[in-house]
């Protein structure tokens, strides 16, 4: 038996007699086998991260079912992460700010005028107390 020539992807998409007015066609082919990886690799990415969003979270913060749902729900290619972002993950509390009085009235002791007039205070009832 004779060699068996090698396979052409091209050959697959279209047929030789249709190359000279294809030839566009398998540009776009090639284009879409580009972006399908380029999706894949967005989706994978974005599983893996959920992933370990979900492994490094603590049990108590986690909303609606426990970890070990969760590590399976993410593992559903789209649909997992999406969930898992919107319902599982744990909120972020952010702080309240601190106003504007509270930072000038907690300023150093020694420049506190309160302080300065309770230490007055309290120094001459101790010289009267010597005194007595």
């Amino acid at each position: 038996m004779g060699r068996m020539p090698a396979l052409d992807v091209r050959s697959l998409i279209s047929p030789a007699h249709c190359r000279p007015r294809c030839e566009g066609v398998i540009r776009y082919a090639d284009v879409e086998v580009q972006m399908l990886g380029v999706l894949l690799g967005v989706v994978l990415a974005g599983s893996l991260v959920a992933l370990a969003d979900v492994a490094s979270s603590y049990e108590s913060e986690l909303r609606s079912f426990t970890r070990a749902h969760w590590l399976r729900s993410v593992m559903v290619p789209v649909l997992g992460p999406l969930l898992w972002t919107m319902y599982g993950r744990p909120r972020i509390v952010k702080a309240p700010s601190a106003p504007s009085r509270y930072l000038l009235e907690n300023t150093a002791t020694d420049d506190n005028p309160a302080y300065i007039a309770y230490l007055d205070r309290l120094i001459s009832a101790r010289r009267h107390q010597a005194q007595d």
